[in-house]
Order: C-alpha cells, then sequence, then structure tokens
C-alpha cells in the first residue's frame, strides 16, 4: 500500500510539473474586443486576492493590435482594483534578472494596465523573447504589492503568429 501511495505521489509531481512548463497562450484575430484586430493572451500561473470580492483571480497577459494600427500593444488585466489613477508603475522581471520599473496607463475600471505601441514596449517585447518567467509587480492603491507569474517560453512563436495576423 504505501508503494502504490509513493508512486501516486510520483506521478501527481511530474504531471503537475509539465502542466506548469506549458504555457497556455490563445490567439483570437476574430470576436476580439473592440478595434482590436489580433490578439495573443495567457493567463499567469500564479493568484492574488481580489480584496473587493474576496475571490481568487488569475490576471492575464495580453498582446495585440488595433484595426487602424499593426503595432504591438500591451495589456494586463489584473481582474481587481489597481489604482484610480491614470497611470502606475509596473516592475518587470524577466527569469533571474532585476526589476526594471515602466510606467503603464489605467483604463477606467482601474484593473486593467496598458501600453500603447512604443518604441519602449518594442524594446521590452524584444527582451521577453527568449525568456522563460516574466513576473509582473503592482502596488495596489492603499494595499500590500502585488506579483503574478507568467509562462512565456513559447512567446516568440506566438508573437510571430500574432505579427502575420497584424501585418497581413
Amino acid at each position: 500500500m504505501r508503494f502504490f501511495i509513493k508512486i501516486t505521489a510520483l506521478i501527481t509531481l511530474f504531471c503537475s510539473t509539465i502542466a506548469f512548463g506549458q504555457d497556455e497562450w490563445i490567439v483570437r484575430s476574430e470576436n476580439t474586443d473592440n478595434n482590436v484586430r489580433a490578439e495573443i493572451t495567457t493567463k499567469s500561473k500564479t493568484s492574488i486576492r481580489n480584496y473587493s470580492t474576496k475571490e481568487t483571480v488569475f490576471p492575464e497577459l495580453k498582446l495585440f493590435c488595433e484595426i487602424d494600427n499593426p503595432e504591438i500593444s500591451m495589456q494586463i488585466n489584473w481582474k481587481r482594483f489597481i489604482s484610480s489613477f491614470r497611470n502606475t508603475e509596473i516592475g518587470i522581471k524577466t527569469d533571474k534578472n532585476e526589476i526594471n520599473w515602466t510606467k503603464f496607463n489605467i483604463d477606467k475600471s482601474g484593473e486593467i494596465t496598458y501600453l500603447k505601441s512604443s518604441r519602449k514596449l518594442n524594446n521590452l517585447i524584444d527582451n521577453l523573447k527568449n525568456k522563460k518567467r516574466l513576473f509582473l509587480e503592482a502596488e495596489p492603491y492603499s494595499e500590500p504589492s502585488i506579483t503574478v507569474e507568467f509562462d512565456i517560453t513559447e512567446l516568440k512563436k506566438y508573437l510571430n503568429e500574432l505579427n502575420n495576423l497584424c501585418y497581413n
């Protein structure tokens, strides 16, 4: 019986390790939000608390292009309140690198931070292409900071697909 329990535990551990190593990106070019031509999205591997609803949420990272602009933009839907100000600083860390703080705009709900296409964003995306993990940190107004982790191992492949959809 002990042998069976040990084998079951090892199989469970092995399967969960495999699942964490596989990032899940969704590619959409139809049925997207208003004015969005194409997008790729993924959910965070770690969850955070939404203090207003008392639920656990998994933020989403979205890279997209608009109908009238093929340049890539970035959006983070934190699925919880971040700030009522027009912009905030988001900490960006990849793999074992140092954290860098970048100013993001905030939508009217206060839950979504975004960067429109720019040289700064292009440099950020180029830096992400050959990385495995992306850590994003935000400091919600009057609350402790929150950090989420995304598996971006396959980002380069999905960015190529997104660029094809945006420029064709």
